[in-house]
């Protein structure tokens, strides 16, 4: 499952076949602190398979831009507080600080989490195997998961809640990833093009991938098209199997919340 401040995402994968069963979305006004709480307790309780207890393994992925990645060589799980500090407020006594290793990148996420959203996960499945990730974690995973790559440098894209995810890989290695606060249209082929400049790439030839929640006809689409030759949308994660119910789901959708299956 994925949560950010307006949103509730939903996921149930079957580990043994590789198989999607279901996905769900859930949307609300943007809410903080116990007003979010009461929402996604409110969700859950009008749920019939959130409180069931058949579950084997829970994943909780958290959306916000409150993160740091940090090289394996540097890295000492007692510093989290530390590390991110150096680019985040810190709220001691409101938020818990967690880590996830990203075994391909050679990287460690450290994030921060809500109390009150750990507090509620842990006492809603407290005999169950509970994962704590960041959204950053499994988009980097199913980036470099994906067939999508080449010798070249190629940049991938996730919009959602308002906010750009870029990472730019080559060969199957991360070389970039941050987030960028969109208002605007214009706000995205800005970042979009400070990073391709960034990183020394081509954006007459270097292939740009997208994933998000919008339509081909969208302002953001058409916008970074008028700038990017190779510019498209990404596609469903090819390490899942799904059935024809979803194929009214758009296969630029959801990758985030699908890739959180990878993360071990």
């Amino acid at each position: 499952m994925q949560i950010g401040n307006s949103d509730f995402q939903l996921c149930v994968v079957a580990p043994r076949e590789n198989s999607c069963l279901l996905i769900e979305d859930f949307k609300y006004d943007p809410c903080y602190g116990n007003d979010h709480l009461y929402v996604i307790d409110r969700i859950f309780d009008g749920h019939h398979l959130l409180k069931a207890g058949f579950w084997n393994h829970v994943r909780l992925s958290v959306k916000n831009r409150r993160f740091n990645l940090i090289p394996t060589s540097l890295f000492l799980k007692d510093h989290l507080e530390d590390y991110l500090s150096t680019n985040s407020p810190l709220y001691p006594g409101e938020e818990a600080y967690h880590y996830y290793k990203q075994g391909q990148v050679k990287a460690a996420n450290v994030f921060a989490v809500d109390n009150y959203l750990l507090h509620f996960i842990k006492e809603t499945y407290h005999n169950r195997q509970i994962q704590i990730l960041h959204q950053g974690s499994s988009f980097i995973e199913g980036v470099l998961k994906s067939n999508d790559h080449s010798h070249e440098k190629s940049m991938y894209l996730l919009f959602d809640e308002s906010i750009l995810h870029i990472a730019v890989c080559r060969d199957h290695q991360l070389q970039f990833y941050n987030q960028f606060p969109i208002r605007h249209p214009k706000e995205f082929v800005r970042y979009t093009m400070m990073v391709i400049r960034k990183m020394g790439m081509d954006q007459e030839r270097d292939k740009v991938l997208i994933w998000g929640d919008f339509q081909a006809d969208s302002d953001i689409f058409k916008e970074l098209y008028t700038f990017i030759r190779h510019v498209s949308f990404g596609s469903k994660p090819a390490y899942l199997g799904y059935n024809f119910m979803f194929d009214e789901v758009a296969d630029h959708q959801y990758f985030d919340l699908l890739s959180l299956h990878l993360c071990d």
